[in-house]
Formats: structure tokens, sequence, C-alpha cells
């Protein structure tokens, strides 16, 4: 983890050095803040460096911003984009914060809450050392997209900033059940010698229990938003149904299409391993 952040910080040292000097006209003024609750801000100086290399003002306020801070400078500074940055998840219940206030003030400008679903991939892939699987644990998300879609229009609730907030929640939840899964397959792949189908049939039935587990722990801690219970409760409510819907389709489907999306993506692996070592025979020798 420290080396990560040694390495973004040496990028963004690095991306300085391009950024134009000039006063040309900029193509738009963005206001970037991490919220109250949270100090990490990587990302959000890598985001801002970027713009200001393509022309865009950039105004960062810093780490552990209140929202009040945050809508007072973007009305001073007459901001065209907010940018919110936060990892925990806190973090998440602030920029809902924010965004109804936003709402509230008629304010217009676009709130920018970043997925990070290249970055999930991106670490997937180098703790699994594989392209391919890393696909197998992000298919369970659209199932969550659909889940929480569904009952916000079933109970007519508008699909506003709040309700993507849950469905941003969700990415973390749902894909867990994947990797609690594919985790186990892998390693009996590599330390075991086990065939594909083998490993993943004994990874569905050994890791059952735990995603059962801490899929009800989840739904049932969202029930309450959900329900609409206690002071305040229709910012929330958006909030607990996309994520209780998501939950209870995601549970019911990726239990049954991660296993197959598991072992088609790894017949195609195999596949182009060899159509490979075919058209580049000296190189597969090599290898070996």
């Amino acid at each position: 983890m420290v080396q990560s952040a040694e390495a973004m910080k040496a990028a963004v040292s690095h991306l300085e050095r391009f950024m134009e000097k000039s006063d040309s006209h900029s193509r738009g003024k963005l206001l970037l803040a991490t919220v109250k609750g949270d100090v990490h801000d990587i990302g959000k100086n890598i985001v801002g460096v970027v713009l200001q290399c393509n022309g865009y003002e950039v105004i960062d306020l810093g780490v552990m911003v209140p929202a009040q801070k945050i809508l007072e400078a973007a009305r001073e500074r007459d901001a065209d984009l907010i940018g919110l940055s936060g990892l925990i998840t806190p973090s998440l219940e602030e920029m809902a914060h924010v965004a109804h206030e936003m709402q509230r003030l008629g304010m217009r400008q676009p709130l920018l809450i970043g997925a990070a679903l290249v970055a999930v991939y991106l670490v997937l892939g180098s703790l699994y050392e594989s392209l391919v699987h890393p696909i197998t644990i992000l298919s369970t998300l659209p199932s969550a997209g659909v889940g929480a879609l569904l009952p916000l229009l079933l109970f007519r609730t508008e699909f506003s900033i709040i309700a993507l907030i849950g469905v941003i929640l969700l990415i973390g939840i749902v894909k867990k059940n994947a990797i609690l899964m594919i985790d186990f397959a892998l390693e009996a792949e590599r330390r075991d010698g086990r065939e594909p189908r083998d490993a993943i049939y004994e990874a569905c039935l050994l890791r059952f229990r735990p995603i059962m587990m801490t899929t009800m722990a989840a739904m049932l801690g969202a029930l309450p938003l959900a329900l609409g219970l206690g002071e305040g409760a229709e910012l929330r409510r958006p909030l607990g149904i996309s994520i209780v819907g998501g939950l209870l389709v995601s549970q019911l489907l990726t239990l049954y299409t991660t296993p197959v999306i598991y072992l088609y993506l790894d017949r195609l692996r195999l596949r182009a391993r060899r159509a490979f070592r075919r058209r580049h025979p000296q190189m597969a020798v090599d290898a070996s």
C-alpha cells in the first residue's frame, strides 16, 4: 500500500511538469474536495493534475472539507463542476449529504463521483495474476444494477444521486460473492492441481455459508433505510431500496452465473493460449 501511494505521488509530480504555464482560455472550472471524515486524496490529486494538463482550471479545497464549505466555495468561485473524493464508506454518506444540499439550494453544477471500476479490475488482475478472472468477478455487477433499479421502479422512487450512491455501494458488496468463490477455485487449481470444473464446484459448496452470512448482514443493515424509519427517512430511503433490491437479485443470480462464467472464460483463456502457441511456437518454447 505504501509503495502504491509513493508511485502515485511520483506520477503526480511527473505530470506537473507538463502543465501549461500560459494564460490560455480555460475549458472549465472544476472544484475538487475530499469530503469531511476522509483524508484520502491521492486519486483526487491525480485527477486534478490531469485535468489541469488538459486546460481546466482546478480548485482543490484539500481534505476533510465540510459540505457547507464545499457549497460556499462552489458559489464564490462560480465552479462548473464539483468533484468529491473519498475512500471509506462514511464518505459516501457525506457525498449524499452534499448532493442533497445542492438540490435543496437549487445548484445546477454536475456532481462527479468516481465508481473506480477500472481500479477494481487492475487490483484484481494483479492479485490473481490474470486478465480474465477479474472479468468473472465484475460480471456480478450488472445483476446488482438491475436489482437496484427494479425496486425503485416498483415503489415509484426517483433514481436520484442518493440511489446512485447505493448502486456504488453495491459494487463493493456484490463482487465479494464472486471473490470468495474465485479465490478458492484458483487456489485449488494452482496448489492442488484440480480441474477448473471440480475447483469451482467445491468453492461453491464451501463458500456458500460465508456468502449468505455477509449478504444477509448487509441486507438487514440496509432494511431500516428502505423502510423509511426515523428522521430524514425520505433522504435515505432510495439508498436502502437500491441496496436491498440489488443484494436480493444479485444473490439469487450470481450463485448460478459466476461458476458458469468462470468455466467459460477459463476455456476461452486456454483456447487463446493454444492459438498463440501455434502462431508463435518459438516464443512458447522459450517461455517453457
